[in-house]
């Protein structure tokens, strides 16, 4: 028999004794009081994934395939158990009284614990992160409160849900594509799927609603991206799961109150389905939503990622079908990515900044016909350090972006970018004597490509002449592979370039290390070379300075094999000197 895959909150592998010594306890009416979120298909034996090695089934579990679908309930006690069934790879999120976690499934079947052990109330969500395409469908069994040690909990606890209810029928803006990314030149994997970080589940939360996703990325209204042969969003109106036209759903289960469209960028973005094709289905599919939902409030929203003719043309069909229509309960609205911050998330979708800015924009709309009231999202951007970090590393980050705001590198001069290598420079007696006048230091001891990465709307606040980026070190003593480094860095210069196009971007070498790291440091320094000459950066190459004949750092420039002593600085700033005044 396949033994369960135990997984507690943020922990992999790691649960409390389930089975004989728990209790499981139920609400004063005796009734399990628990919340499905979004679609789920029917409650029977259903075979999930089959290969050479293994089938799995689930029998009595709810089948989920929609972004955010999952389960919602309260309960007192110790913990509870979920058991969830997965072909392998698949991701969740998991809410517990507010604190937010990812939750990596194992093939087979998964036992999800919420709660930490200690006997208390705990409110939680487990929704699914991961798009049914990557993943396949999972299925979810009911939660299982736990008490023990004398403790007589209640279990579940009787919770009055939000009455609101919106409906989004969208595409992979819709459903979170690429949102956990930080620049438009990532690429996307499940693990940056974040729905909860979308537009809709942030309004939707903002409203204090309860949303149901009906969005795959790459769908449209008449076709899908790159002439995609399965069904359109319209055509999944009715189905329980995704691409399964087998599974039907009862739409009485949700009767939305306002639905809200957000189609038309895969339509027009390779394929030119014709003016007329897109308008007349840009308007059946609103007749159908009509149909089935007489009473709701309909948002046609365009927007935000394709503009000029494609932009305009998917406004027109938006026009035309509402004027074809002549529904008085349906209304418009343009939505644009924000103008700072995390603008962009992978695949060139919007990122974590524009999400918000976009609810925030949505929910403003909603109240106009709903008279809703809603908490505007704080859109200021939060810099946090990457998760690679040791604590002391994170708490030195923190404390050194707070110290780089207090004194923001202002427009002109020369902004050094990198880790303590480049932070030291702060600390060097004669750097006055070595370098510009003008200059703003962002570097940051312990940082790695990552975190520069997530320190971009800091370093693109305003516009230097020159920029100097020195980072890859504390990736190679961390592990990361030099692929992974190299994207990051990568998507740091197209950042820069893009932002500020007349920002003159020097990307230097990662300096010579011990013995064990100079392959590594090496092909890392490859990479940087190639970046350059495809973003038209400059690439500095310090290694003949600093390398002794071992290829190691010069013992006389170092006083621990990996930072610079003042004579290092002096030899680093005459490597450096030619490219401040051009």
């Amino acid at each position: 028999m396949r033994c369960l895959n135990l997984i507690k909150a943020s922990l992999i592998g790691l649960a409390f004794c389930v089975s004989g010594c728990g209790k499981v306890s139920f609400d004063d009416s005796g009734t399990i009081n628990v919340q499905w979120l979004g679609r789920h298909g029917p409650v029977e034996k259903n075979e999930l994934y089959k290969n050479d090695s293994l089938t799995l089934t689930v029998d009595g579990e709810r089948l989920v395939g929609w972004p955010g679908s999952g389960v919602a309930f309260s309960f007192e006690g110790n913990y509870a158990t979920i058991a969830v069934t997965d072909g392998g790879a698949g991701l969740m999120d998991l809410v517990v009284n507010g604190e937010h976690s990812v939750i990596k499934l194992e093939p087979g079947k998964n036992t999800v614990q919420v709660g930490d052990g200690t006997f208390g109330t705990y409110h939680a969500r487990l929704t699914r992160r991961s798009e049914f395409y990557d993943t396949g469908y999972f299925g979810i069994s009911s939660p299982t409160p736990i008490s023990f040690g004398g403790d007589e909990g209640k279990g579940f606890l009787s919770t009055k849900y939000s009455e609101r209810k919106i409906l989004f029928l969208g595409d992979s803006i819709t459903a979170g594509f690429g949102v956990g990314g930080f620049t438009k030149s990532c690429g996307n994997t499940p693990a940056l799927h974040a729905p909860l970080e979308s537009y809709a589940m942030l309004a939707a939360d903002g409203l204090n609603a309860e949303p149901q996703l009906i969005a795959i990325s790459g769908r449209g209204v008449v076709h899908n991206w790159d002439a995609n042969p399965a069904p359109v969003m319209p055509a999944q109106l009715d189905f329980a799961l995704p691409d399964s036209p087998d599974t039907s759903w009862d739409h009485a289960q949700f009767m939305p109150d306002v639905i809200v469209t957000l189609l038309g960028t895969n339509d027009w973005s390779v394929i030119d389905p014709g003016r007329d094709k897109f308008r007349a289905g840009y308007r059946d599919m609103l007749s159908g939503l009509r149909e089935r939902f007489p009473n709701a409030h309909i948002v046609t929203v365009s927007g935000p990622l394709l503009d000029g003719e494609q932009g305009a043309a998917i406004r027109d069909g938006i026009d035309w079908a509402m004027s074809d229509l002549s529904d008085e309960n349906i209304s418009t609205l343009d939505l644009k990515l924000a103008d700072f911050g995390y603008v962009w998330s992978c695949n060139s979708h919007p990122g974590q900044t524009s999400m918000k800015v976009m609810a925030n924009d949505l929910m403003r709309h909603i109240k106009t016909v709903t008279e809703w009231d809603f908490e505007p999202i704080e859109t200021q951007v939060l810099i946090n350090p990457p998760d690679i970090l040791p604590v002391d590393g994170k708490m030195h980050f923190n404390t050194r972006v707070a110290e780089i705001a207090d004194f923001p590198q202002q427009d002109g001069g020369t902004l050094l970018i990198g880790d303590s290598i480049t932070e030291a420079w702060r600390d060097t007696p004669f750097r006055q004597s070595l370098l510009p006048q003008d200059l703003s230091n962002h570097g940051v001891s312990w940082d790695t490509s990552s975190g520069v990465i997530r320190r971009l709307p800091q370093i693109l606040t305003n516009e230097p002449d020159r920029v100097f980026l020195k980072i890859g070190t504390n990736d190679i003593s961390l592990g990361r592979t030099v692929e992974e480094i190299a994207q990051d860095v990568s998507a740091v210069v197209q950042a820069i370039r893009d932002r500020h196009p007349k920002t003159d971007i020097y990307l230097q070498s990662v300096l010579p290390r011990e013995a064990d790291k100079l392959e590594r440091v090496a092909a890392v320094n490859q990479k940087y070379a190639q970046i350059a000459a495809a973003t038209g950066a400059i690439y500095i190459d310090l290694t003949d300075r600093f390398a002794a004949q071992d290829g190691t750092l010069r013992p006389d420039l170092t006083y621990d094999g990996l930072h610079l002593t003042n004579e290092g600085y002096a030899v680093w700033a005459e490597a450096l000197k030619p490219y401040f005044n051009r």
